[in-house]
Formats: structure tokens, sequence, C-alpha cells
């Protein structure tokens, strides 16, 4: 058992450990900032604090009104201190040493958030918290501060990323305004060094004041880039919305997590029968590499569906982009022949939708059990596929068609390639997306540019 005599040796000896950090603290050419501390006790106490020669120090009462302790001093060194259990607050209270004149102690207040900008575009946050644009590293994200009462704290600011805390350093700096120091800046690179996809990033800003809450803010962005496996068979496109995966021996050509549907998939029929991608004949080819916009090209070889032997009647590329400014993956498909060839087709199939789609002119229709063209075209929203996920949007320039009911294909138009010759080449682009409404596919029909192709 610890009697009361000792309860108040342990914090004599904790508290004169403090107040000689306090004074070192002090005694620095910055030395701007007031020390705080908390203390706890049932029955009251008598502190001696060796080496504070400071001025006054300051509680808060059972009131929660700041309180200029009585003190004095035992020698020219040692301030001495009493505390009666009866003046705190459930036996608690805050001591503040080193108090400079312009701290007000009576501060309540979160520093107000003045504008949020990330890669130099406004955000407007909800209760503190923000979906932001897909950020690539070395992108910025500013968050500008103001208190009313006191200066902002440069020793009180914190980030944390994904849960884990980020050090202060080129990546993570706090300005005050040189003319008013109740104002701030908060700067943060966006790192190199992480996992592509989903970030989660908060900030924590304090003013000067020892209890005031501080200024939180939650910021949720996507890692923008285009990652690879060391050999090239995986390749992952990651945009503002979602991840499309391209990988294996691309029978299903892409996967995207936020849709869940399975992954779209390219089929060709020239002579013989129907073909499709399988492994990348080299690695993936980076044609545009910028902040804010990603282009790859990706040449995979041609088996046949049945037999899986290669064949040679075709060339393809596929062009791949992504932006900052669009939710979804862009994919253009160049087909160029290697022989003469009769009546040839290419199409994408797999976009998957659920009970009905909705088109460009505002008109709801329902899937048939049967092929058919989608009027009007363009684009076309597709209903979510289960409660849990989002629809999905497919901006295209070439045919929209229903395939046997719930799944959308897309020709090359016209759809058939009429007895190609050695050397010809056709193309087909679309866009494909999470999308929450019809309107939200119409939005991005408008923001995408199709590219032109040969056969335009």
């Amino acid at each position: 058992m610890t009697s009361k005599r000792s309860k108040h040796m342990l914090w004599l000896i904790y508290l004169w450990f403090l107040s000689s950090t306090a004074c070192q603290a002090a005694s620095e050419p910055a030395g701007d900032s007031l020390t705080a501390y908390t203390v706890t006790t049932a029955t009251g106490l008598t502190l001696r604090l060796p080496g504070y020669r400071g001025g006054p120090v300051y509680y808060r009462d059972r009131a929660g009104t700041w309180v200029q302790a009585q003190t004095r001093g035992d020698s020219p060194s040692t301030t001495q201190l009493t505390l009666a259990a009866a003046d705190l607050a459930s036996g608690a209270t805050t001591l503040v040493l080193n108090k400079p004149e312009w701290v007000q102690l009576d501060d309540a207040e979160a520093p107000r958030v003045v504008r949020v900008q990330c890669a130099g575009s406004p955000v407007a946050l909800q209760n503190g918290a923000a979906e932001v644009p897909a950020l690539s590293p070395g992108q910025v994200i500013e968050v500008q501060v103001e208190d009313r009462l006191n200066r902002i704290s440069l020793a009180g600011t914190a980030a944390t990323l994904n849960g884990m805390p980020r050090p202060a350093g080129p990546g993570l700096t706090l300005q005050r305004d040189e003319g008013n120091p109740q104002r701030a800046v908060l700067r943060y690179v966006v790192p190199a060094d992480l996992d592509f996809g989903r970030q989660e990033l908060t900030f924590r800003v304090r003013d000067e004041a020892p209890v005031s809450p501080p200024a939180e803010i939650a910021l949720s962005y996507r890692q923008f880039g285009v990652e690879t496996d060391g050999d090239g068979g995986q390749v992952v496109f990651h945009t503002p919305a979602a991840s499309f995966t391209c990988a294996g021996t691309m029978r299903g050509i892409f996967a995207c997590d936020a849709i869940g549907a399975p992954a779209v998939r390219l089929a060709l029929q020239g002579r013989g029968n129907f073909q499709h991608p399988a492994k990348l004949l080299a690695p993936p080819k980076v044609l545009v590499d910028q902040p804010d916009r990603k282009v790859v090209s990706l040449k995979p070889s041609l088996v046949f569906d049945d037999s899986g032997e290669p064949v040679q009647q075709f060339e393809l590329e596929l062009i791949c982009e992504i932006r900052t400014a669009w939710p979804g993956l862009l994919v253009t498909t160049r087909l160029t022949a290697l022989e003469d060839l009769p009546k040839s087709y290419l199409f994408w199939s797999g976009f998957m939708s659920g009970d009905y789609y909705e088109g460009s002119d505002g008109s709801r229709g329902q899937w048939h059990p049967r092929y058919g063209d989608i009027k009007p075209q363009g684009w076309i929203y597709l209903s979510p596929t289960a409660p849990d996920r989002p629809g999905a949007g497919v901006v295209s320039d070439g045919e929209l068609s229903e395939y046997l009911g719930q799944s959308l294909l897309v020709f090359t138009k016209p759809q058939s390639l009429n007895n190609p010759r050695k050397g010809d080449a056709t193309q087909v682009s679309w866009c494909y997306f999470p999308a929450a409404s019809r309107d939200a596919v119409s939005a991005q029909a408008t923001a995408v540019e199709m590219p032109r192709g040969d056969n335009e």
C-alpha cells in the first residue's frame, strides 16, 4: 500500500523532472511556448518545482476557470505551490508554466479550416472530411487554418496516413503567416513510397492554448498510377474511383475492383474459331507519364478459344489511358490484319448489368435473352449487379449491343470487318467506370476524349 506522503513524494520527483525540461525549453531562443502538465490527485498536494524561477503558475479550478496559483519561493531556484482537492474538478487539473503574454488561456475553440486544396483544386469538407480526386506522388495538399484567439502551434500539428504517423519534414510542413501568426498553411506532399489504391489521410492542427481541441481534417484519396509486376504479367491501373487489373492469360482482360462484375474480355473472329488475347509479347510500354495522365501500350499474343493454340491472323494493341479527371479506364483496341481474311469480328463482352440500363436519351431499357442493338448509342448506364455495388458507365465510339440478357457488347463500327486485306487496320474505344446514376455517366461522357481512329 502506498501512503499519502509517498504519493506526494512521487509527484515531487515527477514534477522536478518535468520542470527541468520546462526550464530548458524556456531558455531556448525561440522559447515563446508555454508548458502544460496534467495533474491528478484525490487529496490535494503541495508541489515543489526545483529549477523553475519563472513567472506565474496557472491552473483550472473546479468551475473550469483559469486561476493564478499562490506560489512562494523556497529558495532563489525553487518555486512551491499548494493545490487543495476542493479547488479541482474531479481531482484533476492542468498546470501552465512559462505562459507568454499573448496566449489566451480561455480558448475552447479549435482552429477554423479556411480552405483545402489538392493539386491546386479546391476541396469542400463535410463535417471535416472529404473524398478527394486521385493524387500522384509529388502532388501537394494544402490546408489553411485560422484561430480567433491564439497563434497556431508549430509543435501541435500531427498527420497520419492509413493509421500510421507521418513525421514532420520536407513532405509535411506547417508555415505560420508572417503578418498574422493566428493563420497558418499546412503543406503535405504525396509520397512515392506508398502502395497504390485507397489512402486515408488525417491532419490535426492545434493552437497554443493548453486545452483547446485541434482542428481535424480527414481526406480519402486513391494513389493514382500504373502498377506492374516484375515480368509484366500483371498490370493494374489505379484511377480516382477504382482499380482495373489486367492479369494472367488475359482471357478475362480487365477486372474492376469497385464494380465487382466479371472481368470484361475481348473476342476476335477471323479465319476459324474465336480468338482471345493471351500473354503479353513484351513488357508494357509507357507512352505518357504525367502526374495527371498515364498512357500505356499492351501488345498481347492471340490464341484460339477452343485449343489455346497460337494464331497470327491479327496484330493486337491495347492503348490504356487513365487520368485524375476521369473515374475509369479508357481502352483503345487497335487491330491490324496480318493476312487477307474473310469477314471478321472484334467485340468486347462482360460489361454486366442489373435488371435494367439507361440510355443517353433518358430512356430505361430492360434486357432481353437475345442479341440486339441498343439505342441511342454513345454511352450507357448499367444498373448495379448487387445491392452493395455501384452501377457502371460505358462510354464508347463503337456499337453497343445486348448479349443474351443483362450483358453489354461493344463492337467496332460497323460491327463486322468486311474482308480485311493484309495491313488493314481498325480500332474501337471504350471507357468503363463505376457510376451511381445515369447523370454521373452523362457527365463523364462529356469529359472523356475518344481517340480518332483510322477507320473513321
